[in-house]
């Protein structure tokens, strides 16, 4: 509903602020994949990334994210799979943040669908585009899993969310626009 509290995964754009503002180009389009309620896309729209698409599988979280936010131009809302993204052209975007979807999809621990979702971004990002990842997996289970489903250069940037507790950005750019290499893998 309109009136719940919004919530960040893991972190909130001011964590990611400085990834970001040095990695992407503000004037590019960016895609958050998984954007629930969380008030990331707004903030980072507010900040300047005004070409700005956010999904979710959820219908009633979109619908309401477009009502609170439709005056916001150039800030988009959609319902995507993000395993699936037909609506989303082929290298359509500069960026692609991913705050705890592939998380919560290896939850369930289906390959399968780890390697749609990872597709899926190559698929939808420009060569040189970044994929910003937000995970609280280790940077070697994450550098391993972005590399069999496409043509990267990655490396971390750790955050310490809690005394003695840190999370992995992983930052990823796209470096080969041949998707379907990794069709059969």
């Amino acid at each position: 509903t309109d009136n719940k509290e919004e919530f960040d995964w893991y972190f909130g754009y001011a964590d990611v602020k400085p990834v970001l503002v040095e990695l992407a180009q503000k004037s590019e389009p960016m895609l958050v994949t998984g954007c629930g309620d969380s008030p990331f896309s707004v903030d980072a729209y507010k900040d300047g990334f005004t070409n700005l698409l956010s999904v979710d599988y959820s219908e009633s979280v979109i619908s309401a994210m477009v009502r609170k936010y439709a005056h916001l131009d150039g800030l988009k809302w959609d319902v995507a799979d993000v395993c699936a993204m037909a609506t989303v052209s082929s290298g359509s975007f500069g960026t692609v943040v991913d705050k705890a979807v592939l998380d919560c999809i290896l939850v369930d621990e289906d390959r399968n669908k780890v390697s749609s979702m990872l597709k899926e971004v190559h698929r939808v990002l420009r060569v040189g585009g970044i994929y910003v990842l937000l995970s609280a997996h280790t940077p070697g289970q994450l550098h391993q899993l972005v590399h069999s489903c496409g043509s990267w250069v990655s490396a971390c940037v750790q955050i310490e969310v809690q005394p003695g507790k840190h999370h992995c950005i992983l930052i990823c750019e796209k470096v080969a626009a041949d998707d379907k290499a990794y069709d059969a893998k």
